[in-house]
């Protein structure tokens, strides 16, 4: 249940950030400052709200932020692959700061 809130936080913030950074022409950089959100709900909410969550995040920066909007296509090569260097890092990072743990059931 918890990964569930998390991921449905970070759905929420990437739609917010995509609506306020859609015409500004530093859009590109973005992906570079989610990541700060996503490894802060991976830690409130579980390694795999960073997974989950930077997927989800990907596909709304792409379809709502980054021309042509309303596909999943994007026409900026540097946007690409920030995309790519955002899901990678955000990852990577929550791995390493809140490793999973192994619980006794």
């Amino acid at each position: 249940m918890r990964i569930v809130v998390g991921v449905v936080l970070s759905t929420i913030a990437a739609f917010a950030t995509a609506r306020v950074f859609v015409n500004r022409p530093t859009r590109v950089f973005i992906p570079f400052a989610f990541i700060v959100v996503l490894i802060v709900l991976a830690r409130t909410y579980g390694v795999l709200t960073s997974v989950i969550g930077s997927a989800i995040t990907a596909v709304i920066f792409a379809r709502f932020m980054y021309p042509p909007l309303g596909t999943l296509g994007v026409d900026s090569e540097v946007a690409k692959a920030n995309l790519g260097w955002m899901m990678l890092c955000a990852i990577t990072i929550s791995y390493l700061l809140f490793p999973p743990t192994k619980t006794n059931h």
